[in-house]
């Protein structure tokens, strides 16, 4: 097996649509070192997990399985395909699950700025003011004191966007600045 390609967090979200776009244009051989290449990437942990949180969700690990999933038919090797397609239901889950504990860690250690990077989970601004109020709620406070500049900036900006009252008294009763 070939090794993974290792890239930056800020590149993850680029590799397989760049990897794909050369496959496209390889002869036989380079399109097996470079279907070879994909498997590993998308088979490694540390990158599925940067892809999902450089995007905060799970689709453009879901879209990349699947490409490899058709190329591998394409390619006749179809020893891995239940495990690829295991992978495209569960790991999305699995990211989420993982990165809602890292958002809770967080909050438990005041790292205001980590749960404004896991914020870009939520879909709306309302599921984005929820996590951030997850956050601050798993340091077991009623009342929490926030440091961080860019945690209320961002709160502000996503109560804002979200036009919601109650998330806004939720915001009052749990946030102090």
């Amino acid at each position: 097996m070939t090794n993974c390609l290792i890239v930056s967090p800020e590149k993850s979200r680029y590799l397989i649509p760049h990897l794909l776009e050369l496959y496209e244009k390889e002869d036989e051989d380079g399109k097996k070192k470079l279907l070879e290449e994909i498997r590993a990437t998308l088979e490694t942990e540390e990158y599925r997990l940067q892809l999902f949180q450089s995007w905060g969700n799970g689709l453009p690990l879901q879209w990349a399985l699947l490409k490899l999933q058709r190329l591998l038919l394409d390619a006749k090797e179809t020893d891995k395909l239940l495990e690829y397609a295991k992978m495209y239901h569960d790991e999305p889950d699995r990211l989420y699950q993982k990165q809602i504990e890292n958002l809770k860690e967080s909050g438990k250690k005041g790292d205001w700025e980590n749960i404004v990077r896991i914020i870009r989970m939520g879909e709306t601004p309302k599921d984005k003011v929820m996590l951030m109020l997850k956050g601050v709620w798993s340091g077991g406070k009623q009342r929490t004191k926030v440091t961080s500049q860019a945690f209320s900036d961002a709160l502000k900006l996503q109560l804002k966007a979200a036009d919601d009252r109650v998330l806004e008294k939720f915001s009052e009763l749990s946030v102090k600045e």
